[in-house]
């Protein structure tokens, strides 16, 4: 049997494309590091940090980002005091162009990030959650 295409369902390639560039999507997961001083690390920075994520998604650079909780962060008061790492979806143009753009972020200059277990992989949203 031949068949004249290959299928590929509609969300298989779907990337942001501007005038000059395709944006491809990346997922990053990021834990903390698990040292004593790491959540003091991490929040000593969370202002820039957030402040240099707002421009990013503003930019479309980033799409969603947020803190990763332990598995018992929602059953206490301050869930900050459980955050252990953070997920974001980022575009860029390579995967290395994304692992720059991680790189160039303060939780990763400023020691919050694990930079041994830190994952930034293709990422293929589904189509109906656009």
């Amino acid at each position: 049997m031949v068949l004249a295409k290959q299928f590929r369902p509609p969300f298989y390639s779907r990337t942001m494309s501007d005038a000059t560039r395709t944006l491809h999507q990346f997922m990053v997961y990021a834990p903390d590091y698990t040292d004593e001083g790491a959540l003091q690390r991490r929040l000593h920075v969370r202002e820039k940090h957030m402040t240099a994520a707002k421009g990013l998604h503003g930019s479309g650079s980033l799409n969603i980002g947020g803190a990763i909780l332990s598995p018992d962060g929602l059953e206490v008061s301050e869930p900050t005091s459980k955050i252990i790492g953070s997920m974001l979806v980022v575009r860029a143009e390579s995967l290395e162009e994304a692992r720059k753009q991680i790189e160039a972020d303060i939780y990763w200059t400023a020691d919050v990030w694990d930079k041994d277990r830190l994952l930034v992989l293709p990422f293929l949203q589904a189509p109906f959650t656009l």
